[in-house]
Parts: structure tokens; sequence; C-alpha cells
């Protein structure tokens, strides 16, 4: 009895653990869309993260004026403000975000493309 309740407890405390990362959840703009210029990028995550052990890099074509200051709109969105200009092409961007629930770091990334005006 006391084997199967620490066996229980072990793989209940394993499953909350790796539950905690901080997962992409959405993105405006959405992951493989086709846009108008945006003034910025969010990301959306599943969980809280900490601004300070957050990351995001966004680059684009020949052209493209650059980021400004990453901050945060809530304990899980990351904003990321775009320089103009913000030309036609592809857009790909890098993550790295630390979850507020464990410490875990995460990371991924994604692409969207602004089409012509």
């Amino acid at each position: 009895m006391v084997i199967r309740f620490l066996t229980a407890a072990t793989i209940l405390l394993t499953a909350s653990s790796a539950g905690a990362h901080a997962m992409l959840e959405d993105a405006v703009p959405a992951v493989g869309s086709r846009v108008a210029a945006p003034a910025q990028v969010q990301l959306m995550f599943d969980s809280d993260v900490l601004a300070g052990h957050s990351t995001v890099v966004v680059e684009g074509p020949k052209g493209f004026g650059g980021v400004g200051q990453l901050t945060m709109a809530n304990a899980w969105t990351l904003v990321v403000p775009l320089k103009p200009p913000v030309p036609p092409g592809r857009y790909h961007i890098r993550w790295q975000v630390t979850s507020s629930v464990d410490h875990h770091v995460n990371q991924g990334d994604f692409g969207f493309a602004v089409q012509p005006d």
C-alpha cells in the first residue's frame, strides 16, 4: 500500500513539473500567417514567464528597421515593437523564455510573412 502511494505521488509530481514549462500558445501575427505590416509581435504563453529572463529575436528582410524594447502586456504575454520600415517579406521569430513557476527555460521559433500594401 505504501509503495503504491509513493509511486502515485512520484508520477503526479513528475507530471505537474513537466506541465509547468511555458509553451507558446498563440502569437500575433499568427504563426505562418500573411499580414499587412504589423507594429508589433505578441507572444502568448500558457503560463507566466519572467520578462528579465526572456528574449525574442526578430529577423526580417533587407531594409527591416529592427525591434524596440521587449515588454510584457501581462504575466504571460511578451510584446516586441517593430521599428519601421517593416517591408514585405518573410520574418523569423526566435524566442526563449523562463517560466516563473518552475524557472525552466523553453525556446522555439516561428515565422510569418508581410505582404505588399
